[in-house]
């Protein structure tokens, strides 16, 4: 056999160390890569959660205004009248000219 037949194979194998020190940077390239995604999926669930506060916010105004319409449409005089010919109340008119004060005082 001639000199140029003769291949020799050495066989490199890696070591402890670098196959943890791999197997660390791919861990750490996969967190970083991971980060921006959670990120922005966290930032996305806050929106929502405010924007669903922001509707429950308007439906609860929106009530508190159609109650405080029900409530001022109820003190009218109109309601307060058909309101007593339901329950079958009397109203009469108060006259102030006729009523007269009575002051009782303490006798010594």
């Amino acid at each position: 056999m001639s000199d140029v037949d003769q291949v020799t194979y050495t066989d490199k194998s890696i070591g402890l160390k670098e196959k943890l020190f791999i197997i660390a940077m791919l861990v750490c390239l996969c967190g970083a890569l991971l980060l921006p995604v959670m990120q922005a999926s966290r930032h996305r669930e806050i929106a929502l959660s405010l924007s669903t506060l922001d509707k429950e916010l308007v439906e609860l105004e929106e009530q508190r205004r159609i109650l405080q319409s029900k409530i001022a449409e109820t003190r009218m005089p109109e309601h307060t009248e058909a309101a007593a010919k339901i329950n079958s109340f009397s109203l009469a008119d108060i006259i102030y000219e006729k009523a007269k004060i009575v002051v009782v005082e303490d006798l010594p």
